[in-house]
């Protein structure tokens, strides 16, 4: 329910942050830096032609500069967006992997530094929950072959007393419900 990822149990994820991030993101940033840049230059010209405050002499070049920052800005949210989103997203994706019980995946490493370090205390997570698990499968192995010989045992002498003459119907009874619960 509080899943980064949206999808169903049975499909697999279907809309991941992984994409939002990789393609939402940048977009809306760009689009926002565009829409701000865009107030802040017909400001500036605006309060040139009122005022007189810049003296802009060319308002036409003014724009086209303008408009050439608003595709730098819209490069360097993109690059942004490479560096910084996309090892997000492989966390996201790792994390989800780890859920679904692949705890071999690994998350890659990331240029940035924290997110980096994030990746690898997952990674080293997901192979301390590896180790966990293997062990408990060996005791689980363990046990359950350790109290399989008693149990044998235990049915082995319930059998044979309860075919012993003397037994009380009681005592042959009751042998007989301690052979049964052996052997399931």
């Amino acid at each position: 329910q509080g899943d980064p990822t949206l999808h169903s149990e049975d499909q697999g994820p279907k809309l991941t942050l992984e994409t939002r991030l990789r393609d939402d993101v940048p977009a809306f940033t760009a689009a926002f830096v565009g829409a701000c840049l865009e107030v802040f230059l017909v400001a500036v010209l605006l309060c040139d032609r009122r005022f007189g405050l810049f003296g802009i002499a060319n308002p036409a070049a003014f724009l086209a500069a303008g408009q050439a920052f608003l595709l730098a800005a819209c490069v360097a949210a993109k690059l942004a967006a490479r560096v910084f989103l996309n090892p997000l997203a492989d966390i996201l994706l790792g994390v989800h992997q780890f859920r679904q019980g692949n705890l071999a995946h690994r998350i890659p490493p990331s240029r940035v530094r924290e997110i980096d370090g994030l990746a690898g205390q997952l990674n080293r997570m997901a192979g301390d929950l590896g180790t966990l698990d293997a062990m408990k499968d060996d005791f689980v192995t363990t046990v359950s072959h350790e109290l399989r010989s008693p149990m044998a045992a235990i049915e082995g002498y319930a059998t044979l007393l309860s075919a012993e003459a003397g037994l009380t119907p009681r005592g042959t009874a009751n042998l007989d419900k301690i052979a049964k619960n052996m052997s399931r």
